[in-house]
């Protein structure tokens, strides 16, 4: 005899890459405006990198297209987007510089991976 659940299936409202609007929970934004740790959609605690990525979430509300998020972080943060690295000791490592395009597009699958985008 299979067991059932009573709790409902959260998966249909998960997505695993990003629609043309992207839009990352209300909780998450929310969350992402006083701390670094959010709330993904399988109720799990997210440490977000820094505060670019914080700024990055906010914008996720599905009302804007992806050129419009990246318009949005190239006036905020520059045409090119520096990433600080540690090697595999944990150690400072030669930083990686993106276009804002790359970045966003980086980005977006991270926050995906993360369980942070809705349908």
């Amino acid at each position: 005899m299979q067991r059932r659940s009573h709790l409902p299936d959260i998966t249909p409202f998960l997505l695993k890459e990003a629609t043309d609007r992207p839009q990352a929970s209300l909780l998450a934004r929310r969350q992402a405006q006083t701390g670094p740790l959010v709330t993904n959609l399988l109720h799990q605690t997210v440490q977000l990198e820094d505060d670019r990525t914080r700024d990055f979430l906010q914008l996720l509300d599905g009302a804007r297209t992806i050129d419009q998020i990246i318009t949005e972080m190239t006036e905020r943060f520059g045409p090119t987007i520096r990433i600080n690295q540690t090697d595999t000791a944990g150690q400072p490592a030669e930083p990686l510089l993106l276009s804002t395009r790359e970045s966003v597009e980086r980005s977006l699958a991270m926050v995906s991976k993360l369980g942070l985008l809705v349908a």
